[in-house]
């Protein structure tokens, strides 16, 4: 059997794309149906602290992003 490993530069995709790509990247890692986002008991350990525990696909996601960063 044959093995193709695809490489994915996180740099050269567009917002949509990875809109797309994280929560099914967070769903295989996690073994998870879904990904739980905003709910932060839930969280991998893998996630970045500097990067908040929001849906990217959600339109008020940035708006929480926002205001998660202005305060500790």
């Amino acid at each position: 059997m044959i093995h193709v490993f695809m490489t994915f530069n996180l740099f050269l995709k567009h917002q949509v794309q990875l809109t797309e790509f994280i929560p099914s990247l967070v769903q295989l890692s996690t073994g998870r149906d879904v990904p739980l986002f905003g709910q932060n008991q839930f969280r991998p350990e893998w996630w970045p602290n500097e990067i908040p525990w929001v849906d990217p696909g959600l339109k008020d996601s940035k708006e929480e992003v926002n205001g998660s960063q202005g305060g500790g």
